[in-house]
C-alpha cells in the first residue's frame, strides 16, 4: 500500500526530471551548440576528465 509520503516522493522525482529537461533544453537553445560544447569542456577540465593525450608529457 502506498503512503502519501511515497506518492509525494515519486511526484517530486517526476517533477524534478521534467523541470531539468525543460531547463536544460532552454539553456542549450539560448546558448547554442558552441557554448554548450565550451561549457562541457570546462566542466570536464575542472573535474579532471580531459580527453586526448597530454602533449606536454610528449615533449620530454
Amino acid at each position: 500500500m502506498k503512503t502519501k509520503k511515497d506518492v509525494m516522493f515519486a511526484f517530486g522525482i517526476a517533477l524534478g526530471t521534467a523541470a531539468g529537461f525543460v531547463l536544460g533544453s532552454v539553456i542549450a537553445f539560448r546558448v547554442g551548440e558552441a557554448g554548450v560544447e565550451s561549457a562541457r569542456r570546462l566542466v570536464e577540465r575542472v573535474l579532471g576528465r580531459e580527453r586526448g593525450p597530454h602533449f606536454e608529457f610528449l615533449l620530454q
